[in-house]
């Protein structure tokens, strides 16, 4: 009986010290269709485009990832264009890596490009034969050694 209360008393007093914890939590549909998860991911975006990360910049308030566009759906885009996220996936941010290809649904934060862990953004470029039917996409000139001495 004396362990007993020994461990109620402790467990009282770990979770009455216990402050508010907040993580990422995204809601994903698994019984939609991918076609119509994608159109509707296509439909709440500022900007749908793949493309290669060429800079990751990480900063207090969070990172900030250039890509070189391929391909873009939706948004008035330069060849290369900055996102922003948060700093770790527990804030729901996005986790990029440098020379990798991601399909990216960007949302307009400020003026800003945001892409967050709940977008549909990702390495699969799969999303593309759904997009096509959506918009037929905007390539952008894929530069390489030869062509660009």
């Amino acid at each position: 009986m004396k362990k007993f209360t020994i461990l109620a008393a402790l467990i009282i007093f770990f979770l009455s010290g216990a402050s508010d914890v907040y993580a990422c939590s995204c809601l994903m549909e698994t019984k939609t269709p991918v076609s119509k998860q994608v159109k509707a991911s296509y439909q709440k975006a500022a900007a749908v485009f793949y493309g290669e990360v060429t800079e990751i910049t990480r900063e207090s308030e969070g990172v900030i990832v250039k890509i070189k566009v391929e391909k873009s759906w939706k948004g008035e885009l330069q060849s290369e264009v900055i996102v922003r996220t948060l700093a770790d996936s527990a804030m729901c941010g996005y986790t990029f890596e440098k020379n990798m290809k991601y399909m990216v649904y960007a949302d307009d934060n400020d003026g800003h490009f945001g892409v967050n862990l709940c977008s549909r953004t990702s390495q699969r470029g799969t999303d593309a034969k759904y997009l096509n039917k959506i918009k037929k996409p905007r390539l952008f000139a894929k530069i390489t050694e030869k062509s660009s001495k």
